[in-house]
């Protein structure tokens, strides 16, 4: 016969057949009878036939159950946690909860993507989620989030998404926008950044465009080595290689073209047309024909144009500025450029007279440290004439070679201009 375990233990190695005393009889004085006791094994086969909710045969919990701490956490101590499932047809996740039964954290299994799932969550709403590879981040809520994700393994062919957008795309473009490189297809080495950036293109070529829309629609045979910046900046351009397109607006009227230049807020052509290695400078600058250079333009135009050293130097470097036009290149034998240097006055309308040439220098003045004003001393005027201010009328100080006008009477009659050059 087993011993007896009543109240107060007299043994710390229990036994299947020892008896449990709960009224604990002996000590009141009342015989002894093991009949009227029950055996451990007898308590313990009861507990798992009535309660065997609270563990199965294998020792595990299989009903629900609630695990309160006795102080603000709740301890694991030693080995892992396994959640095995019984099917892959339900949820299965560790729920952080608030009072109201508001889900705050969320790691588990998701039945719909079959994949694990973790999901964190504030008083705003969820601002975490990954799930099936995705991962999207936002705040307060996850409709302004981002997804990330990957079309195949590691190599340069791989396409990453942001908003379902790509970030790198075939052949190591790179795409940061909705809808930016969204029809490449052999096209290669681009980068596009903002909505809709080269989003027309399949076959484009080592292209950099930045700004909503810039270089959207390039579907023609060239589209290679442009570079746009600015919103819809090259936007019309439908073929063209090797332009280069800086700000809001700029080429917005080239259409098809080469080689151009466009500085500037809405520089670019004066029509919708065909342009080739054309230049525009300024805001609004607009060329109207190939081969050409602007600077400036009626609503932002130039007064002054200083070259050299700036505007003004204590020294000035360098000490003289030679401007030349194109030259024939050494070895060609007898070879006329046949480049005329032409200088044009602005033309008038009608009965309009055109704008003079007017040339200036700055003589000596008094002892000091204002710069001398200038004066004029030559004007080819608008009419065709031609005005020479200030010149000498005889050869008083001035060297060999200089020019004056000789006005000696007996040479010169009515209307006669004779220029004397000083011996």
């Amino acid at each position: 016969m087993g011993d007896k375990i009543s109240g107060y233990p007299v043994k710390t190695v229990i036994h299947d057949d020892d008896l449990l005393d709960f009224s604990n009889t002996e000590d009141s004085g009342v015989s002894y009878d093991a009949s009227q006791k029950v055996k451990v094994s007898e308590f313990m086969a009861y507990v798992n036939s009535n309660v065997s909710n609270i563990y199965g045969s294998d020792g595990n919990i299989n009903v629900n159950r609630t695990l309160t701490s006795n102080g603000s956490w709740t301890k694991w101590i030693g080995g892992d946690v396994i959640v095995t499932m019984n099917n892959e047809l339900d949820d299965y996740a560790f729920i952080v909860q608030n009072t109201g039964s508001v889900d705050f954290g969320r790691f588990g299994f998701d039945q719909i993507s079959q994949s694990g799932e973790l999901s964190l969550s504030n008083l705003s709403g969820e601002f975490l989620r990954a799930n099936d590879g995705n991962l999207l981040i936002g705040s307060p809520t996850l409709l302004a989030g981002i997804t990330l994700s990957s079309e195949e393994g590691i190599n340069s062919d791989d396409a990453y998404y942001i908003d379902n957008t790509k970030i790198l795309g075939t052949n190591g473009g790179i795409a940061l926008g909705v809808n930016a490189l969204s029809n490449i297809t052999s096209g290669s080495l681009n980068t596009a950044i903002g909505s809709g950036t080269l989003g027309s293109s399949s076959t484009a070529i080592r292209n950099f465009a930045g700004g909503y829309n810039c270089l959207g629609n390039l579907t023609g045979a060239l589209q290679n080595h442009n570079v746009g910046i600015g919103f819809s900046s090259g936007i019309s351009l439908t073929s063209g290689q090797q332009n280069v397109f800086v700000g809001s607006g700029s080429a917005a009227n080239i259409s098809v073209g080469s080689g151009n230049i466009m500085l500037g807020y809405n520089s670019g052509g004066t029509t919708l047309s065909t342009y080739n290695s054309s230049v525009a400078i300024g805001n609004n600058a607009l060329v109207d024909s190939s081969n050409q250079l602007v600077i400036g333009s009626s609503s932002s135009y130039i007064a002054e144009a200083y070259f050299g050293s700036g505007i003004e130097r204590t020294t000035i470097v360098p000490t003289s500025l030679d401007m030349r036009i194109t030259n024939i290149t050494d070895g060609e034998t007898d070879t006329a450029p046949n480049f005329d240097w032409v200088w044009n006055g602005s033309q008038g309308t009608g009965t309009g007279v055109g704008s003079d040439h007017v040339w200036k220098v700055a003589p000596s003045g008094s002892t000091g440290t204002t710069r001398n004003s200038l004066v004029e001393v030559l004007r080819l005027k608008g009419d065709g004439n031609i005005n020479v201010a200030n010149m000498q009328i005889s050869d008083s100080g001035l060297v060999s070679g200089d020019l004056y006008m000789d006005t000696a009477a007996n040479v010169l009659s009515n209307g006669d201009l004779v220029l004397a050059v000083k011996q």
